[in-house]
């Protein structure tokens, strides 16, 4: 393709251009795939030969795994702009707030994801969007406001998130005592649950579940102990390639 458009012709250009991007993101070639839309959104007439806003989205994404999120959000703002028809408006939105997710930008990601319950309520995928934001207020250290709003989440209902799935998540971020308040109404049956749910501890104990069976806990286990800081550390070095070999004799079990 790249070879293509040294000859190519000036009517040519644009589609081999948006080829060569599409092709480059599916490879995840993502500084290539950049580069193309680059060229192709500075090129004349680009705007009514392709649909704008979904050329950008494009390119704030590339901009995204890129790790670039400032210029991945603001690539998103021209793309919500430029949806003139307002019809692709939940889609461009449900993607800007997960590229400051993949990027790492948790405050930003939560403002984004919250601002997406609120202007799209009858989104199909609201509740994708009401469990990404508890992850990043997690991932921010708002805990208290993490609690606050699965209690809201769990009054009002969410279309893809079972009720009780919505328990287990307030009783991992906000502790036992704290949940069963919330959800068990008596002293009396806030207790007998409680004694349960000691009990049941001790038989994970004693037969050693947690050998096969990965189980809720109120408490977050060390950063050493858990995939996801193996896995960011990993994917950060798709943007580090100098670095690989270094950490890769640093930890052989990758």
């Amino acid at each position: 393709l790249e070879a293509q458009l040294k000859v190519a012709r000036p009517e040519a250009e644009l589609e081999l251009l948006d080829t060569l991007a599409e092709l480059s993101m599916e490879r995840r070639l993502f500084a290539r795939a950049e580069g193309a839309m680059r060229e192709l959104l500075k090129r004349p007439g680009v705007a009514q030969a392709r649909a704008l806003a979904q050329l950008l989205a494009r390119h704030a994404l590339a901009l995204a795994e890129l790790g670039r999120a400032e210029a991945a959000d603001r690539a998103f703002e021209q793309a919500l702009a430029a949806d003139t028809l307002k019809a692709q408006g939940e889609e461009l939105a449900f993607r800007r707030a997960q590229a400051q997710t993949v990027c790492g930008k948790h405050a930003r990601a939560a403002q984004l994801w919250a601002r997406h319950l609120e202007e799209f309520p009858k989104s199909a995928r609201r509740g994708a969007a009401a469990y990404n934001l508890v992850f990043e207020l997690l991932q921010a250290g708002r805990r208290e406001e993490a609690a606050q709003r699965i209690g809201e989440f769990l009054e009002k209902g969410l279309p893809d998130i079972p009720a009780d799935a919505l328990r287990s998540l307030l009783y991992v971020v906000a502790g036992q005592d704290r949940a069963l308040a919330a959800l068990v109404p008596g002293e009396r049956e806030r207790q007998r649950i409680a004694d349960a749910l000691a009990d049941g501890r001790d038989l994970v104990r004693k037969y050693n579940c947690t050998d096969c069976h990965l189980l809720i806990e109120p408490q977050l286990r060390p950063a050493q102990q858990t995939c996801v800081e193996c896995h960011l550390l990993i994917k950060g070095l798709e943007l580090e390639p100098a670095r690989h070999d270094d950490v890769l004799r640093a930890h052989p079990h990758f």
